[in-house]
């Protein structure tokens, strides 16, 4: 199956990637779940598996953080910035952090966005979460 699907495993719609999304408390629009599969969907065949979204969505190194594209980066701020303001807060990131198997305390994440963006900022903007993931810390 390539580099998506492993032999028997399990591949999710739009429609249930967007359940799957609802039930951990994250409500994305039908925009931001198309961006997911966009991103995610390595194989091509329109669903994304487990193993592609966890792929999607794990950045280990600097190296594959810069391979991403701009509009990526772009989709990918999207689906963190759950309310659509323009930054990412403490909750937004725990959320997706914990989708990806990554357990953030609160304290982690304000620490992540004082790195990212200094002390007197709440929140992540673009260009910030733009350097994290080059820095491999998303």
């Amino acid at each position: 199956a390539g580099a998506g699907a492993g032999a028997g495993e399990e591949e999710m719609e739009v429609e249930q990637l967007g359940e799957v999304f609802a039930a951990l408390g994250i409500k994305l629009s039908k925009d931001a779940l198309e961006a997911v599969k966009e991103i995610g969907d390595l194989d091509c065949n329109g669903k994304i598996s487990r193993t592609e979204f966890s792929q999607m969505l794990r950045m280990k190194s600097k190296q594959e953080s810069a391979e991403w594209h701009e509009d990526q980066v772009v989709q990918l701020f999207r689906i963190f910035d759950e309310n659509g303001d323009g930054q990412i807060v403490k909750e937004e990131l725990i959320h997706v952090m914990s989708l990806l198997g990554k357990k953030m305390s609160y304290e982690e994440a304000e620490a992540m966005i004082k790195k990212a963006v200094g002390h007197s900022a709440t929140g992540i903007h673009l260009d910030a979460f733009r350097r994290l993931l080059k820095e491999g810390a998303i």
